[in-house]
């Protein structure tokens, strides 16, 4: 069975071009809703269509909670990120992964609401010696077992970071930033067909795409904005405290990337 997984973000969804439309029960949130839905629908559509038997889609932007329902394909499974799961339900049975929605990582110019996990503690995220953002994370994530990241739609700059850490990925850019909390983006309707060919096309050509894997043992680190939540890490077991603001781990599975932050 060839099974497709879909991880789902707010901040990279086509219409959404104001920072207040990410924010969780607002009624610019609530506004932007559909648009998840409609984007989710259209790689959903073209999995499918490219022969995928089943489909899953994990919503991980904040608390979860963002799809309505009553508006997503009725062909899918639907599952939240939680903790330290970031995929909750990726395994070894999977083809491949898409990301509907990214953002670039913290500290990127020229991206819209550019943050890596946590916007308020944390700073910067590097795995294995490089900065990573949550495209990565969600990739070598899947990496752990052996599923490719095979799709990423997003503003320009999440596009541009996926090309850099998975060479060859299908990258569909649905907007651009102004400014950080400002993008010029195309409609929803627009994108439908954008992002379905995008998805039917990556999952047909999915033998060319290698997982992203992380070799191990290595080593994760987290760059806090305050010193007071590396307070806060360096005290749980397992983690060092590098300097003022920054605590790493030792990463003996990709599994783990943000356990003990």
């Amino acid at each position: 069975m060839k099974r497709i997984y879909i991880v789902v973000d707010m901040e990279g969804i086509s219409g959404v071009r104001l920072a207040e439309q990410c924010a969780c029960d607002t009624p610019a949130w609530r506004e932007a809703r559909p648009w998840i839905a409609s984007d989710v629908n259209a790689a959903v559509s073209g999995a499918f269509s490219a022969g995928a038997e089943e489909v899953v889609v994990c919503d991980a932007h904040a608390r979860g909670n963002n799809l309505p329902l009553d508006l997503i394909d009725p062909r899918v499974l639907l599952e939240e990120a939680f903790e330290h799961q970031l995929l909750p339900g990726i395994s070894e049975e999977f083809a491949g992964i898409f990301v509907v929605g990214a953002h670039a990582r913290a500290g990127t110019p020229a991206a819209f609401q550019d943050h890596t996990w946590n916007q308020e503690s944390w700073y910067r995220f590097t795995l294995a010696g490089d900065q990573c953002g949550e495209i990565g994370m969600w990739a070598a994530y899947a990496g752990h077992f052996s599923v490719p990241l095979l799709m990423v739609t997003g503003d320009a700059a999440a596009c541009r970071e996926a090309e850099d850490f998975v060479p060859g990925v299908q990258a569909v850019a649905v907007k651009e930033a102004i400014c950080r909390d400002r993008a010029r983006t195309i409609h929803p309707r627009a994108a439908v067909n954008l992002i379905a060919s995008a998805a039917e096309q990556s999952v047909k050509r999915v033998s060319g795409i290698e997982p992203a894997r992380v070799d191990l043992p290595n080593e994760v680190e987290v760059e806090y904005t305050k010193t007071e939540f590396a307070d806060e890490a360096a005290r749980r077991i397992g983690a060092e405290r590098v300097d003022s603001r920054t605590v790493k781990r030792e990463l003996g599975s990709t599994l783990d990337l943000i356990k003990g932050f």
